[in-house]
């Protein structure tokens, strides 16, 4: 929106240095073209004024154009202004809006944070946890081990000792 308005004052900038300062308005151009054939007739003049007065004409005339083309850009740019206005008025409630926003956004960031912190450390319990269950179990399984060694023994010796 912003680069459209740019681009737009630049293009009335360059139209305005097209449009005579007497006759800004279409309108006005039969009124300066008047003004100018008027001063070219009943003054006198040296050649190089003369030839500046019908110039003057010349470009008066041409300038028509670009007036129309000044007001289509300047209504355009009024236009637009209005919408850039009309939007920046929503702009206070939005930017609260957001703000409030945000603001959950990160109580439930925090709260995840916890929540995955507690997990963490959760997990790293239970890690401990299996960690000494298997433990247990390789301690139990060598008592097992042991104990069915010591029962051969015992009844490999019982047996020899009944022989």
């Amino acid at each position: 929106m912003a680069a459209v308005i740019g681009e737009l004052n630049a293009r009335k900038a360059g139209l305005s240095k097209k449009i005579d300062r007497d006759a800004q308005k279409e309108e006005l151009i039969p009124k300066a073209i008047r003004q100018t054939q008027k001063a070219l007739e009943t003054q006198t003049h040296d050649s190089k004024r003369e030839r500046e007065l019908l110039a003057r004409i010349k470009f008066i005339k041409a300038s028509a154009e670009f007036i129309r083309e000044y007001e289509v850009v300047q209504e355009d740019l009024r236009v637009r202004n209005e919408e850039k206005k009309k939007i920046g008025t929503d702009l206070p409630g939005i930017k609260k809006e957001i703000k409030a926003l945000s603001e959950i956004v990160d109580v439930q960031k925090k709260e995840r944070d916890e929540k995955q912190e507690s997990r963490d450390s959760i997990e790293k319990d239970l890690d401990k946890i299996n960690e000494r269950r298997k433990r247990a179990r390789d301690d139990r399984d060598k008592l097992y081990q042991s104990k069915y060694e010591h029962k051969d023994e015992y009844y490999g010796a019982l047996i020899s000792y009944q022989k």
